[in-house]
C-alpha cells in the first residue's frame, strides 16, 4: 500500500501539466490581472484556529507584497526578494503562533513565543501539558498549521479567475515545513556519547519538534508523564520496535507530502509567469479540458497522536468552483486504516454568494497509544462569503467534528466556527 502510493505520486507528477486552465482562444480565466490588491482577511476562528491565522498571515505578505509589486513589477525577478524572505518568516510565525500556540489556547495552557533575526521561532507554555494527548498534539501542531496554510492557498489557486502569485513562496515554506522538519530528525537510536554529533537524544533535548512529538507518543505508550517529556526528563527506551516503526511511518508521510505535483507545478508557473512575464495572478497546474474546466491532483499528509496519515487529492476546477475528492491512509504501529472525503469549494452560488462545503469520514486504527476516541470519525465544515457590494465580503465558517484528531480542527467532538471580513480592490 505505502509503495503504491508513493509510485502513484510520482505518476502524478509527471502526468499534470505545468500549465493553467483557461477557456479555448482565450486569455487564461484563471490568471486574470483585473484585481490590484487583495483579498485581505481578517477575522476570528475557534481554536486551533488554524485556517483563520494562515488566512491572516496569507494576508499580511499579500499586503506587504502588493506595495512591493506596484514597485518592482517592472524590474523582472526582483519581487522574488521579499515575497520570498517574507514568506519564509510568516511560515515561522504560522508555525508558532497559529501552530503550536493554537493547540496551547486550546487547552489553555498560555503560550508566549519569541523570533530571531535568522528566521527562527520558539513557543513556550506557562502550564505543563496535562497528559500525553496534549503533549502531542502540542508538538506536532506547528507543522500541522503550516500544512493548513499550504492547503488553504492551494485551493485558492485553483480559483475562477486565480489568485494572487506572491503567495506561492508562502504557500512553499509551509507546505514543505512538515517534510523538512522530519526528514531532518536523527533515528532513534541510544546516543553514542559523542556531544559533537547529531542525534535523536540531541534532537530532543534541543527541542525539536518531531523528536518531542515521537517521545511523547512512547510516553503514552509506556505510560510516562506528559510533563517529563515536556520538561525534557523524560527517558527515551530506546529498545522499543514501536519508536522505531512510528520514526519510518513519519518519514513515508514526509516523502509522501514533498511528492505533490500542485506544489512544484505552483512553483514553476510563478517563477514563469510572475517573475518572468511580469504576471500578478496564477493559478493552480491542471490538465486542461477546455472551455475554463480542468483536473489537477495533490498529496499531503499529517501526524496524528497515534499514527501518521496520507492524503491524495483530485480536483475537478470548473468556471464556477473547484470539486474534490480524496482518499488516505491512517497508518499506526498497528494497523493501517483508510478515509475518504469529498467536498466543493469556492462555488458561485449567486452574484453575491460563494460557498464552500467539505464532509471526512475514517476508521481510527488500532494502535497501542489508546487515545480516547470512537472506532469511526467524521468532520463536516462550511464556508459562505457574502458581497457587501464594493470591496467588502462578510466570510461565515461553521462546522462540527466526531472526537479525535483531523488536520486543523479542535480534538473534542462538538461544534466549531468563526467569521470574518474581506476586502478586495
Amino acid at each position: 500500500m505505502k509503495n503504491a502510493l508513493l509510485v502513484s505520486a510520482v505518476v502524478l507528477s509527471f502526468v499534470v501539466p505545468v500549465q493553467p486552465v483557461s477557456a479555448a482562444g482565450e486569455k487564461p480565466a484563471r490568471e486574470s490581472d483585473a484585481v490590484a490588491f487583495g483579498p485581505y482577511f481578517i477575522g476570528y476562528e475557534t481554536e486551533p484556529a488554524m485556517e483563520a491565522g494562515g488566512r491572516l498571515i496569507t494576508t499580511v505578505h499579500g499586503a506587504v507584497s502588493d506595495a512591493g509589486w506596484r514597485i518592482f513589477k517592472r524590474l523582472r525577478g526582483l519581487p522574488a526578494s521579499h515575497e520570498t524572505l517574507l514568506g519564509l518568516y510568516l511560515s515561522v510565525v504560522q508555525h508558532e503562533v497559529f501552530g503550536h500556540g493554537s493547540r496551547a489556547r486550546e487547552y489553555k495552557l498560555n503560550p508566549e513565543y519569541g523570533f530571531g533575526n535568522d528566521f527562527s521561532g520558539y513557543t513556550e507554555v506557562k502550564k505543563d501539558p496535562r497528559d500525553n494527548l496534549q503533549m502531542v498534539n502540542l508538538s506536532s501542531g506547528g507543522t500541522e498549521a503550516d500544512s493548513v496554510l499550504a492547503r488553504r492557498i492551494l485551493l485558492d489557486m485553483c480559483r475562477p479567475g486565480g489568485w494572487p502569485a506572491c503567495s506561492v513562496p508562502l504557500m512553499f515554506f509551509a507546505k514543505t515545513d512538515l517534510s523538512l522538519y522530519v526528514l531532518s530528525t536523527s533515528k532513534p537510536k541510544a546516543d553514542n556519547g559523542d556531544a559533537e554529533e547529531r542525534s535523536f537524544v540531541n534532537d530532543y533535548e534541543n527541542g525539536n519538534d518531531i523528536a518531542i512529538y515521537l517521545a511523547s507518543r512512547q510516553a503514552q505508550r509506556l505510560g510516562g508523564r506528559a510533563g517529563d517529556v515536556w520538561n525534557r526528563d523524560y527517558e527515551i527506551d530506546f529498545a522499543e520496535v514501536e519508536l522505531k516503526e512510528s520514526w519510518n511511518h513519519a518519514r513515508a508521510a514526509a516523502t509522501w507530502n514533498l511528492a505533490d505535483p500542485m506544489l512544484w507545478g505552483g512553483m514553476f508557473l510563478y517563477i514563469r509567469r510572475h517573475l518572468i512575464q511580469a504576471k500578478r495572478a496564477t493559478a493552480a497546474p491542471a490538465i486542461p479540458l477546455g472551455h475554463g474546466y480542468g483536473l489537477t491532483a495533490g498529496t499531503r499528509a499529517a501526524l496524528a497522536p497515534d499514527s501518521v496519515t496520507r492524503f491524495l487529492d483530485l480536483y475537478f476546477l470548473t468556471p464556477a468552483g473547484i470539486f474534490s475528492v480524496y482518499g488516505r491512509d491512517l497508518t499506526s504501529t498497528e494497523e493501517t486504516t483508510m478515509g475518504f472525503g469529498a467536498g466543493v469549494y469556492h462555488l458561485r452560488a449567486g452574484p453575491a454568494l460563494t460557498l464552500s462545503l467539505a464532509g471526512d469520514v475514517w476508521r481510527n486504527p488500532s494502535a497501542p497509544e489508546e487515545f480516547e476516541q470512537d472506532d469511526a470519525g467524521w468532520n463536516l465544515s462550511s464556508e459562505a462569503e457574502i458581497s457587501l457590494g464594493g470591496p467588502v465580503s462578510l466570510s461565515f465558517k461553521a462546522g462540527g467534528k466526531s472526537e479525535g484528531y483531523f488536520p486543523g480542527a479542535p480534538n473534542d467532538a462538538g461544534a466549531y466556527g468563526g467569521a470574518g471580513v474581506v476586502v478586495a480592490f
